[in-house]
């Protein structure tokens, strides 16, 4: 099993970049995510009783995924598969993307 397949679902242990931008050193992965994952779901109990929308919740939980950075690939696959989740989870219809966009 190569290094690449052993990370996979494991927050990263290392620095990343994409393109020039370099994102969130990884020190800070674990605790960033915890209160990522606390303002979801407090966010979602919300959306449930009607004070925030699915489409803002989908947003927010996307932005937040792929600004923290978590894994070392497939980022921006996984914020997108969490914005469908909490927009079909919300009763709204699923955002196809292209296969061009990973």
């Amino acid at each position: 099993m190569c290094r690449a397949q052993l990370a996979i679902g494991r927050l990263r242990n290392v620095g990343v970049s994409v393109g020039d931008y370099v994102v969130r050193a990884h020190a800070y992965v674990a605790a960033k995510m915890g209160v990522f994952i606390d303002q979801l779901n407090t966010d979602y109990r919300r959306a449930y009783r009607g004070q925030v929308g699915a489409a803002e919740l989908a947003a927010f939980a996307h932005y937040q995924l792929t600004q923290i950075h978590p894994f070392r690939n497939a980022n921006g696959r996984t914020g997108r598969l969490l914005m469908n989740h909490v927009l079909k989870s919300l009763g709204q219809q699923m955002i196809l993307f292209p296969k061009s966009a990973g």
